[in-house]
């Protein structure tokens, strides 16, 4: 059963893993979930007739101690769905899962769906409509005859390697109706980056790939970046980023888009906007040529329309004769979507040179950069920390909060700290960063990044930059 975590400030609510009794009592049904909510005001009680389709509505609520509520006013021969939240006086948790069940029918009327992810990588399973979000192995109990649409969401470094189980292949959405018990596997595989990779990939056939009948000289050769590099939506509510596109290339770049590579619940929409002020000058959803040598950025809209854990989110960013590799952390865009609202950081790094490189000199070998945010979610407690990602890359680093107007350091510098964000405050941070080794300046492999992650560990916004020596 799945296990949904939420905090609302300092209350962690817990509802979990919904459950039809055994026994169904004349003119009655009760269902059971696993633990009660502490710290909620109640337990809100929500029913739909039939397995599929039709609205949920609320039939009651539960004590915030409660495992389990009685409904008297279902009917005989009916089919009744229900979930259940947490609540407080101004926000609610996540959903459990859904649970149905029949008066006059012996033994719940579910089947089990198993899911579980196998393969050398790693990854979630989202089901949109259904309320599933699986990372690692999970069951749901749902009514016999539903129908699901699962959807593989591999984490940074691995790919969908297909699904095996209730007749699904291939790697596309698993879609099935289930008539009894089934199981279903997403396999994962690993796909690690390789350090010194080329920034970007000319062709669409396949990553280093030209697209046939088309000769380097014929399309332009274009790179990414995606400010900022995390943020963190409720369902329904619109997030926003900027992209900017450089053709580098001799040739120039036609018709360049973007659309989401990675398979997520949500709706995207872009729009070409002035480099020098930000603000849109093209029509919605419509591509645009780049010159070579000329950037061209854009302000790209996601709109989760369900709840999703944070995913590295990868852009199909080009035309039809250029493409662009993620690099994540670069241009690619950390997202997570919610059902209740939480902190979102917004997080932008400078560096000295302002060309987003953190320089580490021959002489001391250490260097620092500076990262300014902005909380446009929720107030809470935010944990900061530094990392390099997926690489090795030869620095000790430390960090520490700054005053904003003076740039000094509020408290001794350390690997991470945790500070209260409040909605609309603006708190600075700097990043400092000693050589430890011999450090090429390699853009992909060689990178700083900086996290925001709220007390459950959920990441509310990040941001980066390129680390090397000179």
């Amino acid at each position: 059963m799945r296990t949904s975590r939420f905090i609302f400030g300092p209350l962690v609510f817990c509802a979990v893993a919904l459950a039809w009794h055994a026994d169904a009592f004349g003119g009655s049904l009760t269902l059971a979930w696993n633990n009660p909510s502490a710290g909620a005001d109640g337990i809100s009680v929500e029913r739909r007739t039939g397995a599929s389709g039709g609205d949920f509505a609320v039939i009651g609520t539960a004590d915030p101690s409660a495992t389990e509520f009685t409904d008297t006013s279902a009917a005989d021969g009916l089919l009744y769905c229900y979930r259940v939240r947490a609540f407080t006086a101004s926000e609610y948790s996540d959903y459990s899962n859904v649970a149905c069940g029949q008066i006059g029918v012996a033994g719940p009327a579910t089947v089990a769906l198993s899911l579980g992810a196998a393969g050398s990588g790693g990854g979630a399973i989202v089901g949109a409509a259904s309320g599933i979000t699986c990372v690692g192995s999970c069951s749901y109990q749902l009514a016999p005859g539903a129908s699901v649409v699962l959807t593989a969401l591999p984490d940074p470094g691995s790919s969908f390697a297909g699904w095996s189980g209730a007749g699904c292949s291939g790697t596309g959405s698993c879609a099935a109706t289930l008539s009894a018990d089934a199981a279903v596997t997403a396999i994962f595989a690993a796909q690690p980056i390789t350090p010194g990779s080329p920034p970007d990939v000319l062709g669409l056939g396949g990553e280093g790939t030209p697209p046939s009948g088309c000769c380097p000289a014929q399309r332009g050769a274009l790179v990414a970046a995606v400010l900022p590099g995390a943020r963190s939506v409720q369902i329904g509510s619109a997030t926003t980023a900027f992209v900017s596109v450089l053709n580098a290339g001799e040739a120039g770049a036609a018709g360049v888009g973007i659309s989401l590579r990675t398979a997520i619940p949500a709706a995207l929409d872009y729009t070409a906007t002035d480099p020098a002020t930000n603000q849109p000058v093209g029509a919605l959803n419509t591509p645009v040529d780049i010159a070579p040598g000329q950037t061209q950025t854009f302000l790209i809209s996601i709109v989760p329309t369900d709840a999703f854990d944070p995913t590295n989110v990868v852009l199909n960013l080009g035309g039809p004769d250029t493409a662009i590799a993620p690099l994540s952390g670069v241009n690619t865009l950390s997202l997570s979507g919610s059902i209740a609202p939480g902190p979102d950081v917004v997080a932008v790094s400078a560096t000295s040179d302002g060309d987003g490189i953190v320089y580490l000199t021959s002489d001391s070998g250490a260097g620092a950069f500076a990262v300014a945010t902005t909380n446009v979610g929720l107030s809470g407690p935010v944990t900061v920390s530094v990392d390099t990602g997926p690489f090795a890359v030869p620095v000790t680093l430390a960090l520490c909060q700054t005053d904003p107007v003076t740039g000094a350091c509020l408290s001794a510098a350390g690997a991470s700290l945790t500070t209260q964000i409040d909605t609309a405050t603006t708190p600075t941070f700097a990043i400092f960063a000693e050589r430890t080794g011999a450090l090429a300046l390699d853009p992909v492999a060689n990178r700083i990044f900086v996290r925001f992650a709220d007390s459950s560990g959920t990441l509310r916004g990040a941001t980066s930059v390129a680390v090397g020596s000179r």
